[in-house]
């Protein structure tokens, strides 16, 4: 299972193509950790709109759902 590091300046990033678990607990071990909102936020103002991390879907600590005429829904731990 290859790490691939995709940001090397600033706020670093990393990714594994792997099943969830599998690459969570890998990039652990290499000392990286699950984002918040805020700092994906970051990182695409960081690296722009046509970057890989501003096209591609990432893991966050937390996540909003919003449905229509029900409400937004905030989960810890989701996709954005």
């Amino acid at each position: 299972m290859e790490i691939k590091v995709d940001i090397t300046k600033g706020m670093k990033s990393a990714y594994v193509a792997a099943p969830f678990d599998q690459a969570k607990e890998a990039l652990e071990n290499e000392g990286y950790e699950m984002i918040s909102l805020e700092q994906m936020a970051q990182l695409r103002i960081q690296e722009g709109k046509d970057s890989f991390v501003s096209k591609n879907g990432n893991w966050t600590k937390e996540g909003f759902l919003y449905v229509p005429k029900k409400g937004i829904f905030r989960q810890i731990q989701g996709r954005c």
